[in-house]
């Protein structure tokens, strides 16, 4: 079901040139501005991009590491939309910058009405053959039973063939990089499991044929912890990292309209369990940015961007948001 309030235009249109230093690894929002950033703190740089629009959020690496995608979003001054119904609404523009001192490329336009306000970009992502991007826009959570309402589309990264896609929330139109879901290892010999011990939520790894695998979560020894002071009895969530040699999960709290826990991480052999955040995470949000080789993790913790190698500490490099690893770098 469509929900028919979206104007759609468009536009393969190349903008001003954007010069990029190839080398950086990281990319994050801060202020509504896109940064680069080495993944050990240094060379912090603003993205070069035209400005029409104040508010850039999400950026992307494409999946060969060559191009950038993110949106930006506002209200351009002396633009005139086409459409009746939303001449006075913001605009949401997706973008993508190469990384080879090419140009900017704008290669779509969704123009909102302003009784739409409240609705934000909640999502960019790139089909795995770079080829294509999809985005959404999700009205905020409302609590209870109500799931929250998103409008998705898909697009070339040329700019060709604007699509609206299925409302669905629960729904991907293709295999995204986070595979949140999915609690088989990358080489699909190992799985792991939610099982109780002691009337407490673990994460127990099992092999093909194993009934009973190995405890890998040990959530009990926080209990007696800040951090753990108001957890009840409830799942824990977890994802695979690339490399199969750790897990990222979250003990969930008990009772909230949506359960939330810290980011904690541990070695699929069950040693090194680990807290990587002290913000909390909403159910199922684990962050995308993996190093190439799996073996570092750039993530958001409360305003700050932060990278860890899973050895203590976490290393805070940046203020900002939404980090992203460029794929080969």
């Amino acid at each position: 079901m469509q929900l028919g309030v979206a104007a759609l235009t468009l536009l393969a249109l190349v903008t001003n040139p954007v010069e990029v230093v190839p080398q950086f690894e990281i990319a994050f929002e801060r202020n509504g501005a896109i940064f680069l950033i080495h993944a050990d703190g240094t060379n912090e740089e603003r993205l070069s991009t035209a400005q029409d629009l104040p508010d850039l959020k999400l950026p992307t690496w494409s999946p060969d590491g060559g191009s950038l995608a993110f949106a930006r979003v506002g209200r351009p001054a002396g633009v005139v939309v086409t459409d009746s119904a939303s001449k006075a609404g913001r605009v949401c523009e997706v973008c993508v910058a190469p990384m080879d001192k090419g140009s900017l490329r704008r290669v779509a336009r969704v123009a909102l009405p302003d009784t739409l306000h409240d609705w934000n970009v909640s999502e960019l992502e790139w089909a795995r053959d770079g080829k294509r991007l999809e985005f959404a826009f999700t009205f905020p959570y409302e609590g209870g039973d109500a799931m929250p309402r998103i409008l998705r589309y898909q697009v070339t990264a040329l700019g060709k063939g604007l699509q609206p896609l299925s409302d669905n929330g629960l729904e991907d139109s293709f295999p995204v990089r986070r595979r949140v879901f999915d609690k088989f290892s990358p080489d699909g010999k190992w799985r792991f499991r939610d099982s109780t011990v002691n009337d407490i939520d673990e994460l127990f790894v099992l092999g093909w044929g194993d009934t009973t695998g190995r405890q890998v979560t040990h959530t009990a020894q926080l209990r007696d912890s800040e951090t753990i002071a108001l957890w009840g009895f409830a799942p824990i969530d977890g994802a695979w990292s690339p490399d199969g040699a750790h897990i990222l999960f979250e003990p969930l709290q008990e009772g909230a309209d949506l359960p939330w826990g810290r980011l904690f991480s541990v070695n699929a052999d069950g040693t090194n369990q680990m807290q990587l955040s002290r913000e909390a995470y909403l159910l199922g949000e684990f962050p995308k940015g993996w190093s190439p080789d799996g073996k570092r993790l750039v993530f958001e913790d409360d305003d700050s961007i932060c990278v860890t190698d899973f050895t203590p500490p976490v290393r805070k490099i940046a203020e900002g948001h939404t980090p992203d690893w460029r794929p080969g770098r």
